[in-house]
């Protein structure tokens, strides 16, 4: 009799044992239940930003049309603007340009988008301005100029790519550059090593995904772009059809 009932409490404190190990490692445990299962799991999922990469972004540009100096001004103003009110990692790095005497009304985020507002001209006139992912942009009918050497190269280059739209006409686009996290490459090959399918799943462009994850070591076929957030359960849903776990 004591021994059955000392089973349910030696379990009970390995698991809380092991939830106080994993939190000082700075995992984020929602349910008890997923730390008794831990043990079959066959795949680990991974975000991009400030999972694999640091999440310290440095802004490159911006690239604009005609290049010139007070149109790259404008951009940074408007930008700045409308990065402000909002708490996203990119939009704190854009929030640091001066935002100038820019005049903002109906401002909105827009969920694994970007952010949107009435932009207020001097004589009193609106105007939507966004600020969000290329992908987003081309879906609200923007045009995204295509083989610019310049966009070519910081998507190589792992870059998170942010677009301006005025209206329906493309003002600047930002390359915000994260880096690799040490050690990270490392931890994937472990995991690899220790037969765990790693995927990468990334709101970021396609061309982005492919460079972090090469650098991390995550095989092509297990990369995702362009996948918004309400996207990533419906994607660990097809995983478990499949019978990974």
């Amino acid at each position: 009799g004591v021994q059955t009932c000392a089973l349910p409490i030696s379990v009970t404190l390995a698991l809380a044992m092991g939830v106080q190990r994993m939190v000082r490692r700075h995992a984020l445990i929602k349910r008890l239940s997923a730390v008794e299962t831990l043990g079959c799991t066959s795949v680990i999922l991974s975000d991009k930003t400030g999972t694999l990469t640091s999440g310290e972004l440095a802004v490159t540009g911006p690239w604009t049309p005609d290049g010139s100096q007070p149109a790259i001004q404008q951009a940074q103003q408007i930008t700045g603007a409308l990065a402000r009110p909002s708490n996203h990692p990119v939009s704190k790095v854009l929030a640091l340009f001066s935002s100038g005497d820019v005049h903002l009304k109906n401002w909105q985020e827009i969920s694994g988008s970007g952010v949107q507002a009435a932009l207020i001209s001097e004589t009193g006139g609106e105007e939507l301005a966004r600020l969000g992912s290329l992908p987003w942009l081309r879906s609200c009918r923007i045009r995204i100029p295509e083989g610019e050497h310049l966009i070519e190269k910081w998507m190589a280059d792992g870059a998170t790519l942010v677009g301006l739209a005025r209206g329906d006409s493309l003002l600047a686009i930002f390359a915000l550059k994260d880096f690799l996290k040490p050690g990270a490459a490392k931890v994937v090959q472990q995991l690899r090593s220790q037969e765990f399918k790693t995927f990468l799943l990334t709101g970021d462009n396609a061309q982005t995904a492919a460079a972090v994850a090469r650098q991390a070591g995550i095989a092509p076929e297990n990369v995702f772009a362009e996948v918004r957030p309400e996207q990533k359960a419906d994607f660990v849903k097809q995983l478990q059809q499949r019978g990974e776990r």
